[in-house]
């Protein structure tokens, strides 16, 4: 008859602080096996929006397995955003022009510069710009007339003095005197003073010549 022999296992404190050691030194393990966040790669598909204007980002982390569950961006009061499964669904909220990056951690991507318009307001800047313009080219055109008006102005009052000074000359030329065979006078009569056998000549010649004026005839 064969002797058999039963063993009973008990869990004793020094196996207990064995397990205890093992979880540790996994959790320890795990940890250490974590890589930590490296790089911030994003990719923006064009860096001009409207207002109100929505767009995905893709963002690829270094290792490409990371949690970026704690990934922020650069100015939430120019844009906001949603994250999941690698895309960033950004929206405009206010125009202006802005630098954008995301961050996580210590960790930020590239810089961006974003320009975001509010159509109805740019509307409204080139109404304005267009209506500035034609008023200044209305103005201009107003001076440009004007002094066109005062050089004609200028131009027929010079031509009107020296057709003026012309005729005066034509008529001083062709007025004729008469002049006694001895005397200083001129004469628009030729009976005039009694004078006898007087010679008739171009008043500029008589003037030329020294005869002054008869004070009867003139």
């Amino acid at each position: 008859m064969g002797l058999r022999f039963r063993k009973s296992f008990k869990i004793t404190p020094k196996w207990k602080f064995i397990v205890l050691g093992i979880v540790i030194l996994a959790i320890i393990v795990a940890l250490i096996s974590q890589r930590s966040l490296t790089s911030l790669n994003v990719s923006w598909e064009k860096t001009s929006f409207e207002v109100g204007e929505s767009t995905t980002v893709k963002i690829t982390p270094e290792p490409v397995d990371f949690d970026l569950s704690n990934i922020s961006i650069s100015d939430d009061d120019f844009a906001s955003f949603e994250f999941s499964d690698g895309i960033a669904t950004v929206t405009f909220k206010k125009e202006g022009r802005g630098t954008l990056y995301f961050s996580c951690g210590n960790i930020s991507s590239d810089e961006y510069q974003i320009e975001v318009i509010d159509p109805v307001a740019e509307e409204q800047r080139q109404k304005e710009a267009q209506e500035k313009a034609e008023e200044e080219a209305r103005l201009e055109a107003e001076r440009q007339a004007q002094e066109q008006a005062e050089r004609q102005a200028e131009q027929q009052k010079a031509i009107q003095q020296q057709s003026s000074q012309q005729s005066n000359q034509q008529s001083t030329q062709s007025q004729m005197v008469w002049i006694p065979q001895s005397g200083s006078k001129y004469h628009s009569n030729a009976s005039c003073s009694g004078m006898k056998n007087p010679r008739q000549v171009a008043i500029d010649y008589a003037q030329s010549s020294g005869y002054e004026p008869c004070k009867k005839c003139y």
